[in-house]
């Protein structure tokens, strides 16, 4: 069985520009892990969940030594560091893709490079643009169907 039989098509994505509180929305909504950054239909990063907790924990450092410049030494409360990211961007904050996969790979070798780069899902890309994206209930969708205990 190929990629391209089990990824996910037009697959919820952000712009570079998008700002990155609301990226950190859709992937609490969605309860996806990753966010493929797209531009012109073309794949240019992925923004993570841990990206944005990195860039809020930056952003509470920077603002936690302006107040102790100004003599002020209480911790920024949790929800205060989520605010911090109001004013990035998803490009602030996003990663190039470490890895894609291509529609004709078969799940076997999805799976090898899923695992290879510890990652629960990767985007598929043909000749540069974002075809879908394929994740690890797609790959345990695909080997359900194939175990005729569980078909029953």
């Amino acid at each position: 069985m190929l990629v391209q039989e089990r990824m996910t098509r037009n697959p919820l994505t952000v712009a570079p520009s998008t700002p990155a509180l609301e990226a950190a929305a859709r992937l609490k909504i969605s309860r996806l892990h990753v966010l493929p950054v797209v531009a012109h239909g073309k794949l240019v990063g992925v923004v993570k969940e841990r990206d944005l907790e990195d860039a809020a924990h930056r952003q509470a450092e920077l603002q936690q030594q302006q107040l102790e410049q100004v003599g002020q030494h209480d911790s920024l409360p949790y929800l205060f560091t989520r605010l911090l990211l109001q004013n990035l961007t998803v490009q602030d904050v996003m990663a190039e893709s470490t890895a894609e996969l291509v529609p004709t790979m078969t799940l076997a070798q999805a799976a090898r490079t899923l695992l290879t780069h510890h990652v629960l899902g990767l985007p598929v890309v043909q000749n540069g643009d974002l075809v879908g994206v394929l994740t690890v209930s797609d790959l345990l969708g695909a080997l359900a169907e194939t175990d005729p205990q569980v078909q029953a």
